[in-house]
């Protein structure tokens, strides 16, 4: 009996998606601590609230996205989510004030928080039934660990060469790129479906 295909292109466009806005994710929190000291002029206290912020506003609307998500079609929750971080990531690059800087984060938390918990869902719903315990290996060990990995080191080497403004700028473009992705892989079909069932309830 032959396997069902785990690599669909459904999973490729949410998995490539994934991993770039993991990447621009990790590749801030491997620098924003030099940032925060060498162009805030900051503490160690200050990068601890800085982290706070992300944190916490990642957490408090991960209660409503599942419903969300369920109620109005993963594309309601991914598009807004998206736009979020780039802004917040744009945001940074700009922040000449700690008020900038922890709206930034805040926005950055946010979309991010939401970003992962819905990638995450569609993932593996996105697999066969019975290979979605190899799927969620997948998006975590090759997706999840490579953004971190690649990010920290392909990024920090850009960083030690140009301002870190020029570097969330260039996190900014990524982001913009990874929506293309998702809406050419992923979006556009998850679009058709819900229009599709749309069409049948009204019937």
């Amino acid at each position: 009996m032959t396997k069902p295909k785990l690599w669909t292109k459904n999973f490729i466009g949410i998995s490539l998606t994934s991993f770039f806005i993991f990447l621009i994710f990790y590749m801030l929190t491997v620098i924003l601590p030099i940032y925060v000291t060498d162009e805030m002029h900051g503490n160690g206290t200050d990068i601890g609230i800085v982290a706070t912020v992300f944190v916490v506003s990642g957490i408090l609307f991960r209660p409503f996205t599942g419903k969300w998500f369920d109620k109005y079609g993963e594309n309601i929750v991914i598009y807004p989510s998206i736009l979020i971080f780039a802004v917040g990531v744009l945001a940074l690059s700009q922040a000449s004030s700690s008020f900038m800087f922890l709206l930034a984060g805040g926005l950055i938390g946010l979309g991010f928080g939401t970003i992962s918990s819905c990638f995450q869902s569609i993932a593996i719903k996105s697999s066969p039934i019975n290979r979605r315990g190899t799927a969620t290996a997948t998006y975590f060990v090759v997706l999840f660990d490579s953004g971190f990995a690649i990010g920290s080191f392909l990024l920090g080497m850009i960083a030690a060469n140009t301002s870190y403004a020029n570097v969330y700028s260039l996190g900014f473009f990524i982001i913009l790129l990874s929506v293309v992705i998702y809406y050419l892989l992923h979006g556009r079909k998850a679009s058709q479906m819900i229009s599709s069932s749309d069409e049948k309830l009204s019937i």
